[in-house]
């Protein structure tokens, strides 16, 4: 009996431990599975977080694509702001499908929208199957219409340089080094020099082929590499004193992004004076020619100035435009000859609007203004056929030489261009852009800092972006959304 007792009482005390242990590991399995919930949980909301971002990265890319239309109509879904006539509002969320159920939306209000430095502010909404919407919110600022010829040198395509001697860099005609605007603007000399030159080239394959040159300031690429900035032994590219054959990490640069517009040819509300063919000696304007405001249009067929000393010259302190006619293909300008030129005199601006190629030969482009006004010279390609959908070729050809100095700037994302100072001091003087740049010869080009301020029709971009991540930040919106 004594013995039986015993057993039972073992088997009580067995039952009684493996219960314990049941209950043990009840509790741990529990505890596990609510962890691997509240793991899940808490990735699916830091999954839904990075969406919410994307969304609100998206809508931020919707405003800034409006803005840079240039246009004071936004079309649906754009509305006015109920609390501001110049302010627009959005919201898109029709199209945006996420997995699992889950919706979302980005709200967007454009402070501003049609000024000249709007802000943008960006709600991205994600609303899971379970548990509270998850929201992002972005301020972007210091938006700003870009100059078009903020750098030097510009190759969408990229930029190459011949000859053992040539070398960029910049100056400031309006501003010190200080940062003073001085009294009168100066042109380039030793005196003022810096190494702020500037090239980049945009497409993400495309290389700025440095050679043997010497680039005093900064290159850029579109690619995220900078090996596609490539330097001969004798070249360089860094401030002054970087030594022959290296590239200075703080000069170089990857990731380089521009929108370049087409150009826009003028619609003067006159009808331009009618050049025809010009094929002699001319000087702009004439006594009987139209006058725009204080500019004067003239819609040429061809400028061909051949032989010796043939002339086409704008006189002092005249605005004149030359609207081409001639079409892809044809030649809209072409000067040969030993003494054949385009001439500006003191005070005067002429704009050059083609599609069609400009060979610029002989004594070349001569700048009355010097080098203190290089944008007194302005060439525009207008040509709309982009290489990129051309097997690469470009259908409109930009050649400029000379035997002088030349200050000019151009602008043609379409062209190829071509640019050679004179003999083997010659110097360029602006700043060019185009769909690839090749730079010949030993030539200096020299850009001027102060374009970077000027003809400000480039992109609209930001210069802050800040998330807006505490309450008190968010609720300086809150009347927004």
């Amino acid at each position: 009996m004594k013995s039986s007792n015993r057993f039972r009482s073992q088997r009580g005390s067995l039952l009684l431990v493996a219960m314990v242990f049941a209950a043990v590991i009840s509790i741990v399995l529990t505890s596990y599975l609510r962890l691997s919930v509240t793991a899940l949980n808490l990735a699916q909301r830091a999954f839904y977080a990075n969406q919410a971002m994307n969304l609100t990265e998206s809508g931020l890319e919707l405003a800034m694509a409006q803005i840079n239309t240039n246009s004071t109509t936004w079309p649906s879904p754009w509305t006015a702001a109920p609390n501001s006539a110049t302010d627009v509002i959005a919201t898109f969320s029709t199209s945006i499908t996420l997995p699992h159920g889950v919706t979302g939306q980005v709200m967007v209000h454009v402070q501003n929208y049609a000024g000249s430095s709007p802000l943008v502010v960006a709600k991205g909404i994600v609303v899971p199957a379970s548990g509270p919407p998850i929201y992002k919110m972005v301020e972007v600022s210091g938006i700003a219409q870009r100059s078009l010829f903020a750098k030097g040198l510009v190759g969408r395509n990229g930029l190459s340089f011949s000859g053992n001697n040539a070398s960029v860099d910049s100056w400031d005609s309006a501003y010190d080094s200080t940062g003073t605007i001085r009294a009168t603007p100066v042109g380039y000399s030793a005196a003022v020099k810096d190494d702020n030159g500037s090239i980049a080239a945009v497409n993400i394959t495309a290389t700025d082929a440095v050679g043997n040159a010497n680039i005093w300031g900064s290159a850029s690429v579109g690619g995220s590499s900078t090996s596609l900035i490539t330097v001969g032994p004798q070249g360089s590219v860094g401030p002054f004193g970087t030594a022959a054959g290296t590239k200075a990490t703080n000069s170089i640069s990857g990731n380089f992004t521009a929108n370049l517009p087409a150009v826009v040819t003028p619609n003067p509300a006159t009808v331009p004076t009618l050049l025809g063919s010009v094929t002699n000696d001319l000087t702009l304007p004439r006594g009987t020619d139209t006058i725009t405001g204080d500019t004067y249009y003239y819609s040429v067929t061809d400028v061909t100035l051949s032989g010796n000393s043939k002339v086409l010259k704008v006189s002092a302190d005249k605005k004149v435009v030359l609207l081409f006619s001639t079409l892809t293909g044809g030649d809209a300008i072409k000067i040969t000859g030993n003494s054949s030129k385009i001439e500006v005199e003191s005070g005067g601006h002429l704009d050059i609007y083609t599609q069609a190629n400009i060979t610029i030969a002989g004594t070349g482009i001569v700048n009355g203004n010097s080098t203190t006004a290089t944008d007194s010279i302005q060439i525009w390609g207008t040509n709309t056929t982009d290489p990129a959908t051309n097997g690469g070729i470009a259908a409109q050809t930009i050649t400029i030489s000379g035997n002088g100095s030349l200050a000019c700037t151009c602008y043609a994302p379409n062209a190829s261009l071509s640019a050679k100072g004179g003999g083997n001091s010659g110097s360029i003087y602006g700043s060019f852009v185009a769909y690839s740049v090749t730079m010949t010869g030993n030539d200096a080009f020299h850009y001027d800092e102060n374009l970077g301020r000027k003809g400000n029709t480039g992109s609209f971009n930001p210069s802050k972006w800040r998330e807006l991540v505490n309450k008190t930040d968010r609720d300086t919106y809150a009347s927004y959304f």
